[in-house]
């Protein structure tokens, strides 16, 4: 095969071939083996590495790795990510320790695979309690931000300090705040720190040059130290970035300043880990243009010649999905001006939308592809969707508004739901005098047993009968609590719901089950009834709220694949390490920063890579924002300020 066949047929050939993904090697990133080759090479030396590759790449997994020959304090803001990590290094039998909310060493906990002391249950044979106090076997410490200090000087009683790894998870997390409750938290860890070796693990990490008195402040005080900069733009999917209007955005396609295409294209080239959100169709379909030009003007250069594909790609093995679009990258930067507009027009007039939707109302509707819960749903396929706004509540309200539920069957969920909050009110009431009830005995109690010990038991016979007709009470109004449903042509993308809004629904649009016990769980939940409602159509919300089991709820739903829809703002995007196919970024998140831009666009397309995705911008700006060289970064200038020792 030609290059220019696998060029022209590389979206089945490269990107949705499954063999090549099915029989590639199984083999660390590059990045990795950087990482451990330096922490392995130079075990003696103080060293700060600066960790920069993207997102679902394995940086969160690198810890286990570095456990092999060091001793590894794993910091992270979100719990459950350090949770996610645990999970991983117990399955491989790696001795793990925990220090969350902690403000003593005796709150640290370790699994059982590290303990030392422990108490054997003669019955069971199991481990029945644990002495936390020896952790001299712990390998990988998993820790919260507050409790890093006190994790710190634990792990140093058991462990020289040159032996152990402090491996900072996302240190640029509130970095996009002026002030922030974390920053006096983060200040401190950093000047206080005694571990000589220090791996700050970021997708948009600052660039050596932005934060060079960090470095400087870490050489001051770990004299001999070394500093290393692992930056990696690997990427084995591509997650097409959308316009507001629904289209694949390209620089060719977006920009028509010929001066600024340029620009762009320079700033990708430096930047490459851009490239994965170019879609690959519209890529080629711009080589093909170029090369379709060139061949109708023979006899002049609309680029060099050393740049056309037989010259440039001189064997089919040097074409993968990276090299074509730094190929695509080197065409912008290498074509002739002279025929910008007419390679800009032929792009332009076989430009395809993304999605197939109903016409929009108008050519600015500005609802265009966010009817998520009616005419749209059918374009989130395989799995589920994360859209981040800044009014949470109010785009929330709007996903009940929109999907058009009748005034009686709505009335009727209502009715019901109020029943149903009437009854968990009586029932928590009940579970608090419960709980009064057969709290353990007070010491008034105790004195008396001495004395009488029949009059305490009377007492306690009268207590245990009080409390048994709560409980029977209680189990009396839970079978009162009323089972809800919506009906399914109201719930996404159910086949109910495709034959009312989109009769030619395609075999990938993702479907949602929630079922009658995860209904009934919501409903007794001090939340907004409109929460409730969302759950029952497959859509949750990540924020805080009244009742912290509905966050709960929430996330549990999303790591299981339960959920349609998951609305939450930009601050959560840290902690969501969960499987999303598609994304939306609202057009009300004013102010958001380049680098938290990339974090959003870095919740999906986590784990799978055949499947379809998509991160689609509500506002054009906020595209424009990912390619160009940022004015001021806030996050540079934050972690200047925060990571020194004055």
């Amino acid at each position: 095969m030609k290059p220019e066949y696998i060029i022209s047929q590389s979206q089945n050939i490269l990107e949705k071939n499954k063999w090549l993904y099915q029989f590639q090697d199984i083999q660390l990133f590059s990045h990795q083996k950087e990482l451990f080759t330096i922490c392995r090479t130079e075990q003696d030396t103080p060293k700060l590495i600066l960790y920069i590759a993207p997102t679902g790449t394995g940086k969160t997994l690198s810890p286990i790795g570095l456990s092999e020959g060091s001793r590894v304090l794993f910091v992270c803001v979100a719990r459950h990510v350090g949770l996610a990590l645990a999970k991983s290094a117990v399955s491989i039998g790696k001795k793990v320790a925990f220090a969350f909310g902690c403000t003593t060493a005796s709150d640290i906990r370790l699994h059982y695979f590290a303990a030392i002391d422990y108490e054997v249950n003669k019955r069971s044979g199991k481990i029945s309690k644990v002495d936390n106090s020896n952790g001299a076997k712990v390998e990988i410490m998993i820790c919260d931000m507050q409790s890093y200090l006190v994790a710190m000087y634990y792990m140093l009683s058991f462990n020289a300090a040159q032996s152990i790894i402090t491996y900072w998870d996302e240190p640029t997390i509130t970095m996009d705040y002026e002030t922030h409750e974390l920053h006096d938290t983060i200040h401190s860890n950093w000047k206080n720190n005694k571990i000589p070796n220090v791996v700050l693990s970021c997708a948009t990490l600052p660039k050596k040059h932005e934060i060079h008195p960090v470095l400087q402040d870490f050489r001051v005080k770990f004299d001999g130290s070394s500093i290393h900069s692992i930056v990696s733009s690997e990427y084995r999917k591509t997650i097409p970035i959308v316009d507001s209007s629904g289209f694949s955005f390209l620089p060719h396609s977006h920009y028509s300043d010929f001066s600024q295409l340029r620009q762009v294209a320079k700033y990708c080239l430096e930047n490459k880990t851009l490239l994965r959100y170019f879609d690959l169709d519209e890529t080629v379909n711009f080589i093909k243009t170029v090369h379709y030009v060139q061949s109708k003007h023979p006899h002049d250069l609309v680029v060099p010649e050393r740049y056309l594909i037989p010259n440039y790609f001189t064997e089919v093995m040097q074409i993968n999905m990276s090299t074509l679009k730094e190929y695509y990258l080197i065409l912008l930067n290498q074509f002739s001006e002279k025929y910008w507009v007419t390679i800009r027009d032929l792009c332009q007039k076989f430009k395809k939308e993304r999605y197939n939707t109903i016409p929009a109302k108008t050519s600015e509707d500005p609802l265009k592809g966010c009817r998520l819960t009616t005419v749209d749903s059918h374009t989130l396929t395989d799995g589920p969707t994360i859209y981040l706004t800044k009014n949470v509540v109010h785009f929330a309200k709007y996903c009940v508004y929109q999907s058009n539920i009748p005034p009686a069957i709505m009335d009727d969920l209502l009715k019901s739901i109020e029943k149903n909050n009437i009854l968990q009110e009586q029932i928590e009431k009940m579970e608090n005098e419960l709980e009064k009830a057969l709290t353990v005995k007070t010491n008034e109690d105790i004195e008396n047993a001495t004395k009488s010990k029949k009059k305490v038991k009377e007492k306690d016979t009268t207590k245990n009968s009080y409390a048994e007709g709560l409980e029977q009470n209680i189990r009396h109004l839970r079978h009162q609590i009323v089972p809800l449903s919506l009906p399914l042509e109201y719930v996404p993308n159910t086949s109910s719901h495709q034959a009312l809004w989109n009769p030619n629904k395609p075999s990938t649009a993702f479907q949602v089950h929630i079922d009658q016990s995860t209904v009934k769980e919501v409903m007794g939940l001090k939340v907004d009834t409109v929460y409730k409602f969302l759950v029952m159509m497959g859509i949750g919300v990540l924020e805080k709220h009244e009742d912290p089991k509905y966050e709960e709820l929430v996330k549990r739903l999303a790591q299981e694949q339960k959920l349609f829809l998951i609305l939450t703002s930009s601050d959560y995007i840290y902690g969501t390490n969960y499987q999303f196919c598609h994304g939306f970024i609202g057009k009300d998140l004013e102010g958001v920063t380049q680098q938290k831009l990339i974090q959003a666009m870095g919740r999906i397309g986590r784990n799978n890579i055949q499947q379809s995705f998509s991160v689609r911008f509500r506002d054009n700006a906020f595209i424009e924002r990912l390619f160009m060289q940022p004015i001021k970064n806030t996050e540079a200038e934050n972690m200047n300020r925060l990571f020194c020792s004055d």
